[in-house]
């Protein structure tokens, strides 16, 4: 995992501990806008694990529509190990 890929993690780890603050304070709009953000660092830490850069929310989909699948298929050959 590249240092960059890790920095993508932490800003996704750090978007859900704010999230929860923020849903204890009674903000949930704000709360729901942290956690769209925590899974926007966390696809953009697998994409940038493939080698795919993503910069634009638009660009996310399509390029997880591509790599999600070959990822789940993994999993799945090796937890029938």
């Amino acid at each position: 995992m590249t240092e960059e890929t890790k920095r993508y993690i932490e800003r996704a780890e750090h978007a859900l501990e704010v999230a929860k603050e923020l849903k204890k304070g009674g903000y949930i709009p704000d709360a729901a806008s942290k956690v769209y953000y925590a899974m926007f660092y966390a696809a953009q830490a697998l994409l940038k694990n493939e080698g795919i850069d993503v910069i634009k929310h638009s660009q996310l989909n399509q390029h997880l529509v591509i790599v999600l699948p070959n990822q789940v298929e993994s999993t799945r050959s090796i937890t029938k190990c």
